[in-house]
């Protein structure tokens, strides 16, 4: 029996990559993504996301961090719920 990740995976087109995982990592792309662009005491940079009701839909409303600067502390929770 096959779990779903081998179901998915045989039904996709197999490629080969140019690149060997030792190029990947060694690319100054990737090294860029371990370096910190900001740093602790740093304004967080600005975002707009859409607000969700309480079924988790969307209101066709948005929230932007900026509009909160020096009024309230604001918290970000990233993760699922599920």
């Amino acid at each position: 029996m096959r779990d779903a990740r081998s179901s998915l995976s045989a039904d996709l087109p197999s490629f080969t990559s140019p690149k060997s995982r030792e190029d990947i990592y060694a690319s100054p792309e990737y090294q860029d993504l371990f370096t910190p662009k900001i740093q602790s005491g740093d304004a967080a940079p600005d975002f707009v996301l859409l607000r969700l009701d309480a079924a988790h839909r969307t209101t066709g409303q948005t929230v932007q961090l900026s509009t909160h600067f020096g009024q309230q502390p604001v918290a970000l929770i990233f993760g699922s719920y599920t």
